[in-house]
């Protein structure tokens, strides 16, 4: 049936005039509070806490939860340190997770650790250095290797004196070249602070080939740093005897006081032994003047 025209614009009038209601209702917004308040009585302005205090604070409550997380120990209290520095505390609540997780040494908080290596701020690095010298993994190790290179000097040496304590052998040809490289940089006669130990983490850990290329630098690195390094080395029964017998024979060249106790020692702890190596050191000792 054809409706009428009239019709058809009194339901589009119709229609109009529901969509322009629905549309004031939707727009409709209550009007803001002032000062005053809505009914013209004073509102209580809210109360904000200072910053200061409330940093103050939160700092305390984390490093009350990785003291207590550091006294449960275990798995679990690891567990709570690693999700509080994974947090993004400030830089000292994250150094007293660092902290926490060197004492606790346990390996599941080398992730957390390894990340700190790599922190931007050079104080977060250091401690993250003692935290990785006690905990040791291998991951841990390396990564202290790569920091013989870091641009901070304190940095270099925290790195260095750990790896001449928990080095490992994959770290040698790094340890051996920031060796050289603070050797040829030090102005000293006792040479860098890298000088003494890199030398040592070779002596202790490096391959043959480490040792060898160490062994080179007798007579032009400071002597007493090398006696240090040098004195591990001989006596380590996973090296091959021609290298041990190499650093004999360049220790005696020396021709020094050191140089005789040196050889000396290696002598009496043989128990009248007759190796090759103690008959290198007894040679090279009857070269040495007394």
């Amino acid at each position: 049936m054809k409706v009428p025209s009239s019709g058809r614009r009194q339901a589009r009038r119709m229609r109009f005039e529901l969509f322009t209601a629905v549309l004031a209702v939707c727009a409709f917004r209550p009007p803001v509070a002032s000062a005053q308040g809505v009914s013209g009585v004073p509102t209580p302005p809210a109360t904000v806490a200072s910053p200061a205090t409330d940093a103050s604070a939160y700092r305390a409550a984390l490093v009350q939860r990785i003291e207590s997380a550091a006294a449960t120990g275990g798995p679990t209290g690891v567990q709570t340190i690693v999700h509080i520095a994974a947090a993004g505390p400030p830089p000292d609540v994250l150094a007293t997770a660092l902290d926490a997780l060197g004492a606790l040494a346990r390996p599941e908080g080398a992730p957390t650790i390894a990340r700190a290596l790599r922190h931007r701020r050079s104080v977060i690095r250091r401690h993250a250095i003692a935290a990785a010298r006690a905990v040791h993994t291998a991951g841990l190790v390396d990564d202290l290797a790569d920091l013989l290179g870091d641009p901070d000097a304190a940095v270099r040496t925290d790195a260095a004196q750990a790896l001449a304590e928990v080095g490992t052998q994959a770290i040698g040809a790094r340890a051996i070249e920031a060796f050289q490289r603070d050797l040829e940089d030090a102005t000293g006669p006792d040479g860098g602070p890298l000088t003494a130990p890199c030398a040592i983490a070779v002596g202790r850990f490096g391959s043959g080939a480490d040792v060898q290329r160490l062994v080179a630098f007798v007579g032009r690195a400071p002597f007493a740093p090398m006696i240090e390094a040098l004195r591990p080395a001989v006596r380590r029964t996973n090296l091959p005897e021609p290298v041990r017998i190499a650093v004999v024979q360049a220790v005696g060249r020396a021709r020094s006081r050191d140089a005789r106790a040196f050889l000396t020692a290696l002598i009496n702890e043989s128990n009248g032994q007759d190796t090759p190596l103690i008959r290198a050191a007894r040679e090279q000792i009857t070269r040495i003047p007394e």
